[in-house]
This record gives C-alpha cells, sequence and structure tokens, in this order.
C-alpha cells in the first residue's frame, strides 16, 4: 500500500490495486486514546456487516509499529467533508444539496439508531461527501451503544442542551446536532451568532436558557424552517425520532434515503 492522497487531519489515502482507502492513525500511547479506539472499533464491527449507503465502510484495522498506533482501513470519500463544503460557500450550498445532505444525514442516523448506536458527535467535520453525491456520517470515536448516556465528551458547539447540562440524554441529543448541521448548510455558517460562541460559559447559558434560533422562512422555505425548529426543541421529548424525520415535509421531496443522486460540482 502506498499513500496517494491526505484526506483529512489524522487519515491518509492508500492504493493498492487501483483501490483507495482511507487510513485514520490513531495514538496509542495513553488509556484515553486506547479507550476511544476501543469505542471507535467496537462500533465500526457492529455496522460493518449493514452495510448502509449512509455510514462509512470499515475494512479492517492494523498496528503500525512505526508510529505506535492504531490504523483504521475505512471508506475513502473523494470530496472531503461537509466543513470543507461549507467552507467554500459561505453564503450556503445549494438548496438542492442541502436537502440531499440532510436527508441522507437523517438516513444513516435513523440505522444508527434502529441498531441502538448513538454517535454523539455528529458536525460537519464528522460528515464525508463524495464528487457523486454520497453524504456517510464518520467518526465513531465516541459513539456509544445503549439507550441512555451521561458522559459529556464530544464537541461543544453541537452538543444538546441536557447534554451541556450534564443529565442523561439518549438518541434525541443526535437530533439536536441534525437541526444545527442542516442550518448550518443553508447559512453557511453556525445557527447561532458569534457572540453566543465566544466563551464557553456564554454559550452553554444561550443553548441551555434561551429558544434557539430560527432560519428565515422567506430565505429558507417553510420546511426546511420548521424541520430545524423541531430539531432544536430545547426539552428532548420534543424532538422527533430519526425515523419520523424521515417523513417530515421538507425531506419528503427527497426520493428515496440510501439513494444517492450527482449534484452539480458547484454545489460542493
Amino acid at each position: 500500500m502506498r499513500s496517494a492522497r491526505e484526506p483529512g487531519a489524522g487519515a491518509e489515502a492508500a492504493a493498492e490495486q487501483q483501490q483507495l482507502y482511507a487510513v485514520k492513525h490513531m495514538p496509542f500511547d495513553h488509556k484515553l486514546h486506547r479507550d476511544q479506539i476501543r469505542a471507535e472499533v467496537t462500533v465500526l464491527n457492529a455496522i460493518r456487516g449493514l452495510c448502509h449507503p449512509n455510514l462509512v465502510n470499515f475494512w479492517g484495522a492494523f498496528y503500525s509499529q512505526r508510529g505506535n498506533d492504531i490504523c483504521l482501513v475505512l471508506e475513502f470519500m473523494d470530496h472531503g467533508s461537509l466543513a470543507d463544503a461549507i467552507g467554500r460557500w459561505p453564503g450556503g450550498i445549494a438548496p438542492e444539496a442541502t436537502l440531499s445532505v440532510t436527508s441522507q444525514i437523517v438516513g444513516g442516523l435513523h440505522y444508527l439508531h434502529s441498531h441502538r448506536i448513538m454517535h454523539r458527535d455528529l458536525k460537519p467535520a464528522n460528515v464525508l461527501l463524495s464528487k457523486s453525491g454520497a453524504v456517510k456520517l464518520s467518526d465513531f470515536g465516541i459513539a456509544k451503544l445503549g439507550t441512555l448516556a451521561v458522559t459529556g465528551i464530544g464537541t461543544v458547539l453541537y452538543m444538546a442542551p441536557e447534554r451541556l447540562k450534564a443529565q442523561v440524554y439518549s438518541y434525541s441529543s443526535d437530533i439536536w446536532a441534525v437541526g444545527l448541521i442542516a442550518a448550518e448548510c443553508a447559512l453557511g455558517t453556525h445557527l447561532y451568532p458569534p457572540s453566543a460562541r465566544q466563551m464557553q460559559y456564554t454559550w452553554m447559558l444561550h443553548v441551555t436558557t434561551e429558544e434557539a434560533p430560527a432560519l428565515d422562512p422567506a430565505q429558507h422555505g417553510a420546511p426546511l424552517t420548521e424541520l430545524v425548529a423541531c430539531c432544536l426543541a430545547r426539552e428532548p421529548p420534543a424532538r422527533p425520532k430519526a425515523e419520523a424525520l424521515m417523513r417530515h415535509a421538507y425531506l419528503e421531496h427527497f426520493d428515496g434515503f440510501g439513494v444517492t443522486k450527482p449534484l452539480p460540482p458547484n454545489d460542493w
């Protein structure tokens, strides 16, 4: 196997007989790293045989003596992450692309939840894209098998209120992240204003005590605005389950979950 391309931090592309893979290097020198590796491999093994089109494929793992790290061999996505795409389009990606991305995220998330897996770190950087239009969830380093959790690990800017308050949480915390990601696709920036994100204390206060900001329906349409609002309900029971979200008015125009369609290059 030889290095072919650098797809992102902590990963490299490798080619063998013209087949590209992403190789994710994970340090093995501290207990925290080993726990994270164990968690990610556990989840990847759990979904390995499921072959869902909106989850990145896992081909195996090996120990690298040279770097003293564990290498995960994953499906190579040839168009980077959703964070990269949003960065290229600061005014928001095209409405058709926002619909496709949101639909495929929800499809992948429903599949995880139906198999009792919480992702717990959904964010644009962990959503991978292909030039063919495929959208896949990745990075299961803190994913959890089970229905309830209490640990506060993850990315603060995409954490639901109950997680920020160190309360017990469940699958609905992933739904909160879906709302933020859909809004970020449409806006080209995080839904919460910079003033709310400057300090962690200010951020936590905004999220846990105030209603989430809303999209402008005149600009983004009522269906997307309503989807974002229901995902960002402050109380977890008020958020729809992923299965119900697949039937939301905004997503009903998508012609099939798990079915990818090529998008015009300028949409990415």
